[in-house]
């Protein structure tokens, strides 16, 4: 985070009044909700800040793009489905 701070576009935009401080908050916080779904928890509030931070600016779409491939990158399971147990195959006589 300490980097964010110091790149030189961050300190350009910041200087010319156009703030995207709140995209890459959200940004941020959709990554680290992004790690706990993983973990286990829920994506709803995953789903709800992406959301929101892809209405505050058009090109946070990359955001979840970027998530999309992180997630395949690291071939994340999906989460087991039940299905019905398969039928007993005949025996051959």
């Amino acid at each position: 985070m300490v980097n964010y701070a110091v790149t030189p576009m961050a300190g350009h935009f910041a200087q010319e009044g156009r703030s995207y401080a709140l995209v890459a908050a959200c940004a941020a916080g959709a990554t680290l909700l992004l790690v706990r779904a993983v973990a286990g928890a829920a994506w709803c509030p995953y789903g709800l800040v992406v959301a929101a931070t892809c209405l505050l600016h058009e090109l946070a779409v990359l955001v979840l793009l970027a998530h999309a491939l992180t997630l395949a990158h690291a071939r994340v399971p999906r989460a087991p489905t039940t299905s019905p147990p398969s039928p007993p195959s005949p025996r051959a006589n």
